[in-house]
């Protein structure tokens, strides 16, 4: 059973992730790279990976997808974001819960940030009944590795601030 406290952290977390999310929709990136976002949400995903579960870190996706979803309505946004999300925040998990020998939160942001991407152009390979979107995926990828590593570095000082709050005892 969750804690009050706990309940309280992940709900700061999630209006963390929207409030990010939103931020992100007014910086223009995309004028040369069309959907093109550094992930700033994924700060939050990430630091719920690593100081709660998996579930959390899902919940956080989902709750934030659906938020931003009502704040723009745009549908294919919302698919494309929400497919690129779960699968994401499903292979963070699995590389730092079984390969965590092999991969720092670097790493494992950096698994995120390509599943991410993967998801999203399998979204719109879908959507768009076209399997040549998949050359868009290296500029992705190049570019997520990238931002990865900043939203690793930012996840990590959160998480090692977040663990030296007086009374967090999820280690």
């Amino acid at each position: 059973m969750m804690k009050t406290k706990d309940f309280i952290y992940i709900a700061l977390f999630t209006v963390f992730a929207v409030v990010l999310s939103i931020i992100e929709n007014f910086i223009p990136l995309s004028f040369s790279i069309p959907g093109l976002r550094i992930g700033l949400a994924n700060i939050a995903v990430l630091a719920v990976l690593y100081l709660y579960s998996f579930k959390y870190g899902l919940f956080i996706i989902l709750i934030k997808n659906i938020l931003v979803f009502l704040q723009f309505g745009n549908i294919i946004a919302f698919l494309m974001s929400m497919s690129g999300g779960i699968l994401s925040v499903i292979f963070m998990y699995i590389f730092k819960r079984y390969l965590n020998k092999y991969f720092s939160i670097y790493g494992v942001s950096a698994v995120g940030a390509f599943f991410h991407n993967f998801g999203q152009i399998l979204c719109a390979s879908i959507i768009l009944s076209n399997k040549i979107i998949f050359a868009y995926l290296p500029i992705l990828v190049i570019i997520g590795t990238f931002a990865s590593i900043v939203i690793a570095k930012i996840a990590e000082l959160f998480i090692n601030r977040f663990k030296n709050i007086r009374g967090f005892i999820n280690e």
